[in-house]
């Protein structure tokens, strides 16, 4: 709850507001919803890998871990995830501006972003990472994110 406190604190601040803009607070606040929505339905995907005992699974060995992590986390990919990035996809085109409140940035693509390269660079296991090009609205409006000088540059530093 705090960094999205914090998103939207720097998004009031930086820029004059301009990433966080009081016209654009429905847009903004739906998209990141909808991101957050997307969290919570990978959250299981990813903590029956980690603390499989939050959900109720005590694992006989690393064999019956290793298969119920790789059957939930393919089924999100190609049930959930696959959802959520129609949703993106429609959020893009209905905001008709190339990012995901119009024709600037906003916190909900600086919020968005990190998330789509997660799947789309296969940093999650068993998610098939193409899925992500099956949307090429989704795909382009990511390009675009990474072609921004200042989010190059970021990106760059962690390699």
């Amino acid at each position: 709850a705090q960094s999205y406190a914090l998103l939207r604190l720097l998004g009031r601040k930086l820029g004059g507001g301009k990433y966080y803009p009081e016209a654009k607070l429905f847009e903004i606040e739906y998209a990141l919803g909808v991101h957050e929505d997307l969290a919570r339905a990978w959250a299981p995907g990813m903590m029956i890998a980690l603390r499989p005992a939050i959900l109720g699974h005590e694992f006989a060995g690393d064999d019956d871990k290793t298969a119920k992590v790789k059957a939930l986390r393919e089924k999100f990919g190609e049930e959930q995830l696959e959802k959520f990035l129609k949703t993106y996809t429609d959020i893009l085109e209905n905001a008709g501006g190339g990012f995901f409140c119009g024709s600037e940035v906003t916190i909900a693509d600086l919020a968005i972003l990190p998330q789509i390269r997660y799947f789309h660079n296969g940093i999650a296991d068993h998610v098939d990472p193409k899925i992500i090009g099956k949307f090429p609205v989704v795909t382009a409006w990511m390009e675009r994110m990474q072609a921004i000088p200042a989010i190059a540059k970021w990106y760059e530093s962690k390699k």
